[in-house]
């Protein structure tokens, strides 16, 4: 067997693998319930707002559960990998929205409106949040195509 076919992606996941998934999947679940909570009730929006800023930030989540399933049904033809990077992928892009409705909310104009309203503590939630899961998930997928050593 030559090392090249050594290299291949491994198209099913191991039980960290799964792990890591379990567990954003959990997170994710209660993240887009709270976005739920807070489109159905004004009070539940009115006290999370601040914090948790706009219920988007929950549909952006569950988006990424389209990659986050699959690898735990069955093995499939496509590397775990690919799974992982699209969901960094969307993660990154959560840490965009949430530097950018930041920075937006700190200017200070609220217009005495709670849906305007920025918390000091927002950023924990819509940039850090997501940063870490993106890094969990980077170093994760350093970790899958590593070479499998036959000792």
């Amino acid at each position: 067997m030559n090392s090249d076919a050594k290299m291949t992606d491994v198209t099913h996941a191991s039980a960290r693998q799964k792990l890591l998934l379990y567990g954003f999947i959990a997170f994710v679940v209660a993240a887009f319930l709270v976005a739920i909570a807070m489109l159905i009730s004004t009070d539940v929006a009115d006290y999370l707002l601040p914090y948790y800023g706009w219920p988007i930030i929950g549909f952006f989540y569950a988006a990424t559960l389209k990659y986050a399933i699959p690898p735990l049904l069955k093995r499939n033809p496509v590397p775990i990998r690919s799974y992982f990077k699209a969901i960094s992928t969307t993660l990154l892009i959560l840490v965009g929205y949430g530097i950018f409705t930041t920075a937006l909310g700190w200017t200070g104009d609220n217009f005495d409106s709670p849906y305007l309203t920025v918390a000091t503590v927002q950023p924990l939630w819509t940039v850090a949040v997501p940063l870490v899961w993106f890094t969990v998930f980077r170093i994760a997928m350093t970790g899958v195509s590593l070479p499998i050593r036959e000792d």
